[in-house]
């Protein structure tokens, strides 16, 4: 009796192994079968380069394949050629000097996504200095070191700027920010 209770627990382990197995199995082709969907995994973010996929069909234009970031987010990507060991580039709207022209399943590349532009204009009112207008000019320059604030001459003034960046509701940011200062009026953002 002790040995027919001991067959049927190995017996019953057994069987729950083997379910297990083929549950896994079952779902590895299920994932696989459907992991080409045409898509690129691993798309880089606003303004950063990023090592992505391309998980659908051999042969695709690699505009198209770079289109599934989000059309026209990725403006250039490298690529080392196994066989060669020669780099192979594709820049946005720059076919002339881009050679890798199409993407085969699971190819690696590194892509580069734009960064976003925005403009912002600053309405300042007359109790405005220029110690004011240096402090708005730094709270911009945080966001992009890089840009230009442009101010008009006249009275009260206003400031714009052309900046990129990449940071998450950079508007609605910049806006808050240089609203809640007793010197400007009024503040608009969007994209340039």
């Amino acid at each position: 009796m002790h040995n027919s209770m001991g067959k049927l627990a190995l017996l019953s382990l057994t069987g729950v192994l083997a379910l297990g197995l083929l549950a896994l199995v079952w779902a590895m082709g299920q994932g696989s079968s459907e992991a080409q969907d045409d898509t690129m995994h691993n798309c880089p973010h606003p303004g950063k380069w990023a090592i992505a996929v391309w998980d659908g069909a051999d042969g695709t234009d690699a505009e198209q394949a770079f289109d599934t970031c989000g059309e026209g987010a990725v403006i250039a990507a490298y690529d080392l050629d196994p066989g060669t060991q020669g780099w192979s580039r594709w820049f946005a709207k720059r076919p002339e000097i881009s050679n890798l022209t199409t993407l085969d399943q699971m190819q690696g590349i590194i892509a580069l996504a734009e960064a976003p532009q925005y403009e912002v204009t600053v309405q300042f009112n007359t109790s405005v200095t220029q110690d004011d207008i240096d402090e708005a000019a730094a709270l911009l320059r945080a966001y992009d070191e890089d840009l230009e604030f442009l101010i008009m001459e006249i009275w009260p003034p206003i400031g714009r700027a052309l900046l990129t960046t990449n940071v998450p509701d950079f508007c609605q940011t910049v806006e808050t920010e240089l609203e809640a200062k007793s010197y400007v009026d009024d503040v608009s953002c969007g994209p340039a």
